[in-house]
């Protein structure tokens, strides 16, 4: 997990530079998640070059950090979970992530009321 998280990470470091092109990207391109304060920071520098780019970024976990909640403000993102966590090495993403894979997965795959047949008395 250690060399993805890092990799990730630098990958985030780089979006300043990268979010004209990111911009561009198609709806249905993967997300960026912005997991703590290194991460947001890049992210908000990134989305203040080209506010585009905003709807690709997911937020993993609520910092204790006061800077990461302004950041996030400034985005108008929402971290997925908060869990009060302060341990580095991209943790709140790994976890951030399982969620919203749940949380699309529901949304692709789940039967509406109608489709399952429930009654509406």
């Amino acid at each position: 997990m250690m060399d993805s998280t890092f990799c990730i990470n630098s990958a985030v470091m780089k979006l300043p530079e990268l979010s004209a092109p990111l911009s561009r990207l198609p709806p249905w391109a993967p997300a960026v998640v912005l997991d703590g304060l290194i991460s947001t920071a890049a992210g908000l520098v990134a989305f203040i070059i080209n506010p585009l780019i905003g709807g690709y970024f997911i937020s993993g976990h609520r910092s204790v950090e006061a800077a990461q909640e302004a950041a996030l403000k400034l985005m108008g993102l929402e971290p997925v979970i908060d869990h009060r966590m302060r341990l580095g090495e991209g943790t709140g993403a790994a976890m951030a992530i399982d969620t919203v894979a749940a949380a699309c997965r529901i949304m692709r795959e789940m039967a509406s009321f109608e489709e399952a047949g429930v009654s509406k008395k």
